[in-house]
């Protein structure tokens, strides 16, 4: 299969290596975290053929027995060498059980270059500023900007092609599907939003209103671009019968951007005390 080369990000994360600190590729499910660190894997063994290059993608069967941090440790440390340049990449990092503790120690031991991914925003943005504090940079990773989307579909720039990117967005995977077919985008970006509200949200937040988280997504999709004021959603939501209140509202709406499918735009105009108030945009991350 043919991976098309997101230049500017490869470049954004070779620039960045060799400078003492490890690199995490955090993004929504399915923008291409893992292609990119596919094109990283091949860059640096077309371009550092003298250094050893550990690399790890827990997505497959071959990596089952990588379970835990111990496992981790062992698995790099007997592959690298021991006076060389090691790098260890790692997909899907989050499998792994106490990773942060492999990754420390490998780190501390100035052994390798360190780049990893991960899945869930949760884990990145909120626990690795606790597990590997001061000790990697974040690197996110986005769906296609509208050049991309035209090079993965084989496009001219057009008119009609900006109504297909305004239409279909920048999801990498729909370059193996008819854009014109509304029936297949539709199914496609369906199951990508179902995973994400599953996996991401309700198992692992553990949600218990699961109708109300999804009304309340909806409710966000129908109103891009306009105001959201949290208590307006809870004195709605009580008038019809249901008692989330404003804390509720505004936890529900945390887990969906630490999950990564919204974005919550902040206004830069205030000041001082408006700026506890809690009157946001929100934008659906494609």
């Amino acid at each position: 299969m043919t991976i098309i080369t997101r230049t500017s990000y490869l470049k954004h994360i070779i620039s960045r290596l060799d400078r003492g600190m490890m690199l995490i590729l955090i993004g929504q499910r399915r923008v291409g975290k893992s292609y990119m660190l596919r094109q990283l894997h091949n860059w640096l063994e077309n371009n550092r053929q003298s250094a050893t290059v550990v690399y790890i993608n827990k997505e497959l069967q071959t990596f089952g027995n990588i379970t835990n941090a111990e496992e981790l440790y062992t698995y790099a440390d007997s592959r690298m060498q021991s006076d060389g340049n090691n790098y260890l990449l790692v997909d899907e990092v989050q499998d792994i059980d106490r990773y942060e503790d492999a990754l420390r120690s490998l780190h501390a031991e100035e052994r390798c270059q360190i780049v990893a991914t991960g899945s869930n925003a949760y884990i990145f943005s909120s626990e690795l500023s606790t597990r590997l504090s001061g000790r990697y940079i974040e690197i996110p990773i986005y769906s296609l900007s509208y050049r991309e989307f035209l090079e993965f579909h084989k496009l001219e720039d057009s008119d009609r092609s900006l109504q297909s990117f305004l239409r279909v967005g920048g999801l990498p995977g729909l370059c193996h599907f008819d854009i014109d077919d509304e029936a297949q985008v539709r199914d496609y970006l369906q199951g990508v939003y179902n995973t994400i509200m599953m996996r991401d949200v309700i198992s692992r937040e553990e949600i218990r209103n699961v109708a109300f988280m999804e009304n309340l997504s909806h409710f966000i999709a129908d109103n891009i671009g306009k105001l959201i004021s949290v208590n307006s959603i809870a004195k709605f939501m009580k008038s019809q019968g249901d008692n989330a209140s404003g804390p509720v509202t505004s936890t529900y709406i945390k887990y969906l951007c630490k999950a990564l499918l919204i974005d919550q735009i902040n206004r830069f105009d205030i000041h001082g005390k408006k700026l506890f108030e809690q009157n946001f945009k929100y934008y659906f991350a494609d």
